[in-house]
C-alpha cells in the first residue's frame, strides 16, 4: 500500500496511472501538435533536400569541397531523408488518428511511434549540429530542435528523462568520438567537449525534464477537468430528458431519440389513467402520485423501460417495433396486472389507442402520433378502460 506521502510525490511528478480517459486525451492532444509539426516539417525539409542538392552550389571553395565530399554529403542525405519520411509517416498517423470518432489507436502505439518520431527528429538535430561543431559551428539546431520536442509535446516524466538522456549523451560520444567529417577535405575536426557546450547542455537538459514534468501535470488536469465537465454534462442531460417522478424518459427524451425510430415499423400507443383528476381531487396528489409510480412500473414490466415514455400527467406513450400480435399479447399482459391493483378499495383502470405503421421521416411519425392520439380520445369517449385500434 501506497503512503499518502508516496501518492503526493508521484502527483507532484505526474507519475499517477492514467485513466483510459486521460491516456486518450494525451494522445490526442500529442495528435494534433504531431499533424501540425509532420506537415510542417514535409514541406520543409522536401524544399531543403531540393535546394541544397539541385540548386544551391557553394560559391567559397573550401566549402565546395567540404560539401560534395561523400561522407558530409550522404550524410546529409541519409538524415533528411530520414527525417522526411519520419514526418509523411506520422502526418497519416495522426491524420488517421483524429478522423476516428469512437474506436482511436491503442495507447502503446501512440507512444512507440511519438518516441520513434522524436528519436529520428533529434537525430537529425544532433547529426546537424555535430557536424556543425566539428568544423567549428553552432550547435543551435540541435537545441531548437529538442526544445520544440520537451515544449510542445506531451511526455511523461520518465520517458522524458529518459530520452533527453539518450539524445544529449548521444552528442556527445559523436562530437567526442566519431568524426563526421572528411579528413582529406578537413584534416582537424574539433573532437572535444569545452565548457561552455557542457553548460548549454546543463541548461537544456534541465529545462526539458522542468517542463516535461509540469507541462505533463497540467495535461492531466485538464484531462481530469474536461472529464469531470463531461460526465455533469451527461449528468444533466440525463436529468432533462428523465421524468422525476416515475424515472422514465420524458418528451425531451423522445425529441432525441426520434431519428432511431426511423425507418421502421412501430406500434405507437398513447395510454392515460381514467378518472386521473377525480383520483387527486378525492385522495390528494400523494395517492396520485402513488398511482403514477405504480402504473409507470407496470408499463415497464410489460414493455420494457427503453420503450415507455411519460408524455405529460397521466399520460403516457408506448414506442415499440415488434410485431402486432407480440404488442397485443403485451398490452393484455398490462391489463391483467393493472386490474389488480386498487387504491382506497378502487380498482385502477386506463384508456389507450394505438396505432402500426411503417415510419419513415418525422413527419410519418408526427402523424402516427396524432393518429395514436385520436385513437385514445375514442377510447375515453367510448366508455374508458378499452384499447382502440382503429377508429369506427
Amino acid at each position: 500500500m501506497e503512503t499518502e506521502k508516496q501518492k503526493k510525490i508521484k502527483a507532484f511528478f505526474g507519475l499517477e496511472r492514467l485513466t483510459p480517459y486521460e491516456k486518450q486525451y494525451i494522445d490526442h492532444k500529442n495528435m494534433v501538435i504531431m499533424r501540425w509539426l509532420t506537415g510542417f516539417l514535409c514541406v520543409i525539409v522536401l524544399f531543403a533536400m531540393i535546394f541544397f542538392n539541385l540548386i544551391f552550389k557553394p560559391d567559397d571553395p573550401a566549402f565546395r569541397e567540404l560539401y560534395y565530399s561523400p561522407l558530409w554529403f550522404y550524410g546529409h542525405i541519409i538524415s533528411y531523408s530520414s527525417l522526411f519520411i519520419i514526418s509523411v509517416y506520422m502526418f497519416i498517423v495522426s491524420s488517421i488518428y483524429l478522423k476516428q470518432k469512437k474506436k482511436k489507436m491503442p495507447h502503446g502505439f501512440i507512444i512507440f511511434n511519438l518516441y520513434l518520431f522524436l528519436t529520428i527528429y533529434n537525430g537529425f538535430g544532433i547529426y546537424m549540429s555535430a557536424t556543425d561543431y566539428q568544423i567549428g559551428g553552432q550547435i543551435i539546431g540541435m537545441v531548437i530542435i529538442m526544445a520544440v520536442s520537451y515544449l510542445v509535446f506531451n511526455l511523461h516524466p520518465i520517458g522524458a528523462f529518459v530520452s533527453l538522456s539518450c539524445y544529449l549523451s548521444s552528442f556527445f560520444v559523436i562530437i567526442t568520438y566519431i568524426p563526421l567529417i572528411d579528413k582529406s577535405v578537413f584534416p582537424e575536426p574539433l573532437m572535444m567537449v569545452d565548457s561552455m557546450l557542457i553548460v548549454y547542455a546543463a541548461i537544456l537538459y534541465f529545462a526539458g525534464i522542468v517542463v516535461s514534468i509540469f507541462a505533463y501535470k497540467n495535461t492531466i488536469k485538464a484531462a481530469r477537468n474536461q472529464f469531470a465537465l463531461e460526465e455533469l454534462n451527461m449528468q444533466l442531460a440525463e436529468l432533462s430528458m428523465t421524468d422525476d417522478l416515475t424515472d422514465l424518459s420524458n418528451r425531451v427524451a423522445l425529441k432525441t431519440n426520434l431519428a432511431k425510430f426511423y425507418h421502421n415499423e412501430l406500434n405507437l400507443m398513447m395510454i392515460d389513467i381514467d378518472n386521473f383528476k377525480k383520483l387527486n381531487d378525492t385522495y390528494g396528489h400523494q395517492i396520485g402520485d402513488e398511482v403514477l409510480k405504480t402504473f409507470a412500473s407496470l408499463l415497464v414490466d410489460a414493455f420494457g423501460k427503453n420503450n415507455v415514455y411519460r408524455y405529460g400527467g397521466d399520460e403516457f406513450l408506448i414506442v415499440s417495433n415488434e410485431s402486432v400480435i407480440d404488442f397485443k399479447k403485451k398490452l393484455k399482459h398490462l391489463r391483467s396486472k393493472v386490474g389488480s391493483y386498487h387504491y382506497r378499495g378502487n380498482e385502477l383502470c386506463f384508456s389507450s389507442g394505438y396505432y402500426h405503421n411503417f415510419m419513415a421521416n418525422h413527419e410519418e411519425f408526427s402523424k402516427a402520433l396524432e393518429e395514436a392520439d385520436k385513437r385514445l380520445y375514442y377510447s375515453k369517449n367510448h366508455g374508458k378502460n378499452i384499447d382502440t385500434a382503429t377508429i369506427m
